[in-house]
């Protein structure tokens, strides 16, 4: 598709906005996307994305000492990783994990994904997802030694199975 702006270069950048409830999509070419503002810059990559998206997690440096650790697999470092925003294989999320699982954890407040429940679900359904992030709560605060913070997280795990005996 041709730059809808010049219409000589190839369009390489999709602009979408909407206007009065509208969706307007143009398709440009990096030259005329620069010029018009509408691009967010070349070296832009994964880290500029998501600082910009979570200032309050520290990204790790995809320039960084580690940063040439590859993946067995597909040979992709972490620096590309990160400068390219996505892994090159299933493999990566084992060659990286030490520094992937503090991120995951940061942005999702977990590292095992549990899901979604639509409103109209089963409440045992619900509750058996509340249990689940109450145990995965209470192991780090062992983890942690805070241990009254586990009790308390332990007496609140007793209560909601108590409930779900009774219910």
């Amino acid at each position: 598709m041709l730059c809808q702006i010049c219409k000589l270069n190839e369009a390489t950048v999709r602009y979408t906005e909407i206007i009065s409830g509208g969706l307007t999509e143009i398709h440009l070419c990096q030259e005329c996307a620069q010029s018009e503002g509408k691009t967010i810059g070349a070296d832009f990559g994964f880290a500029g994305l998501f600082a910009a998206a979570h200032p309050e997690v520290k990204v790790p440096d995809a320039a960084g000492s580690d940063a040439a650790q590859e993946c067995m697999c597909c040979g992709l470092s972490f620096g590309e990783a990160m400068s390219k925003g996505r892994l090159g294989c299933a493999e990566c999320y084992t060659a990286f994990k030490d520094r992937l699982l503090p991120l995951i954890e940061r942005v999702h407040g977990a590292s095992q994904h549990v899901g979604k429940v639509p409103s109209e679900t089963d409440s045992s359904l619900r509750v058996r997802g509340e249990l689940l992030r109450y145990r995965s709560k209470l192991r780090k605060a062992v983890e942690l030694e805070n241990y009254e913070e586990a009790a308390q997280l332990r007496d609140q795990i007793r209560e909601i199975e108590e409930g779900m005996v009774e219910g």
